[in-house]
């Protein structure tokens, strides 16, 4: 989903500023999840890799 100018101005109306700002943290907000969502994968893969370790429990 993504949010353009136009829909951030519908909710500000008139106030071009305030939708301006709100649309640019959105685009921020959108670009940190991108990322999370890639380092996310990223260390997913890298522990697919390592082998597991089984210890036996001490007793």
């Amino acid at each position: 989903m993504s949010t353009t100018f136009e829909q951030a101005r519908a909710l500000y109306g008139s106030d071009e500023q305030m939708a301006r700002a709100l649309f640019d943290q959105v685009a921020v907000l959108r670009l940190d999840l991108q990322l999370q969502q890639a380092l996310r994968r990223r260390a997913e893969a890298k522990l697919a890799k390592r082998p597991i370790v089984m210890k036996n429990p001490k007793n």
